[in-house]
């Protein structure tokens, strides 16, 4: 009887290396810079307590409305979210700021472009379709967060890495971050 003891524990014993030897395997595999960790780094955020949550629907006072999922970044003018939107991305990477966790920034690239209508002038969304983009979300509170897409001389780049590197707040990329409101 102990000897079958004996053999069920090793076998378990090495099932669990194995699994880990695997799972390690896996999560080390060759990406390109449009993988770049999202389901990682998706997954690390949802295992955040609720105060650092930043998926959701959020409105701004002025009324445009950002939603925010795992894989979708998605920016309304008005707070209509059938609406067509003013821009799309695929997210493909968030980071959390290592000085700050309540600063983060969501890495996308564009898949949509519309416009905005402010007292009958309509302003066409800037970027281009298929180049990488970022955003600045800071948390406030359970209810409140701040969010500012980059914007300087320019908005997107052909580069994941140039964006990464770039558009930072440190370097101008974020200046006005109005604050949202869950909804």
């Amino acid at each position: 009887m102990k000897s079958i003891r004996l053999s069920f524990r090793r076998a378990a014993a090495l099932a669990s290396a194995l699994l880990l030897l695997s799972l390690s395997f896996g999560l080390t595999s060759c990406k390109t810079d449009d993988e770049d960790n999202s389901l990682v780094q998706a997954y690390l955020l949802s295992q955040k307590s609720p105060a650092y949550s930043i998926k959701g629907t959020w409105k701004s006072a002025a009324g445009d409305t950002y939603v925010i999922t795992d894989t979708s970044f998605t920016n309304y003018s008005t707070s209509d979210t059938t609406a067509t939107p003013y821009q799309t991305w695929e997210i493909v990477s968030y980071a959390v700021d290592p000085s700050d966790p309540t600063i983060f920034y969501i890495y996308g690239k564009i898949t949509q472009l519309g416009s905005s209508n402010y007292g009958g002038v309509v302003y066409p969304a800037t970027g281009t379709i298929g180049y990488y983009t970022a955003a600045y979300v800071k948390v406030v509170d359970n209810s409140s967060i701040q969010i500012s897409c980059a914007f300087k001389t320019t908005n997107c780049d052909p580069s994941l890495e140039t964006v990464k590197t770039t558009f930072t707040d440190a370097n101008g990329y974020f200046g006005y971050k109005p604050n949202y409101t869950k909804q």
